[in-house]
């Protein structure tokens, strides 16, 4: 540079509205929303089909649901709904966390395998 040059520099000094951008957010947002809805709506009736499906049509599956469910409703006409949604959600995380331990034991055996061969 000769003396007396100056580089000129654009510097973005931000986007002049930032209502384009908040809007597209809350789109982004509105649009995954909706999608997570319609997804686990499919998985809803899907389940409640092939279960009621099962309920019918197997004897013992009828009778081990008609037991769960009398438990259910003895629990939620004792202690209410939240501590019911409670106990459904630990015993949903306790089998997940099983499976879980289940899935590390089996990868653990397979690197312990590979390593010794």
């Amino acid at each position: 540079m000769k003396g007396g040059e100056k580089v000129g520099y654009k510097v973005k000094r931000g986007s002049g509205s930032s209502q384009p951008v908040i809007r597209e957010f809350v789109l982004s947002v509105l649009k995954r929303l909706i999608g997570l809805l319609v997804v686990v709506g499919l998985m809803a009736g899907v389940g409640y089909f092939f279960l009621r499906m099962a309920y019918y049509r197997y004897p013992a599956f009828q009778a081990a649901a008609d037991d769960v469910l009398g438990w259910v409703q003895g629990f939620y006409a004792d202690h209410g709904i939240w501590a019911t949604i409670g106990i459904i959600l630990f015993v949903c995380l306790a089998v997940w966390a099983i499976g879980e331990e289940a899935r590390r034991k089996e990868r653990r055996r397979e690197s312990m395998k590979e390593m010794m061969k």
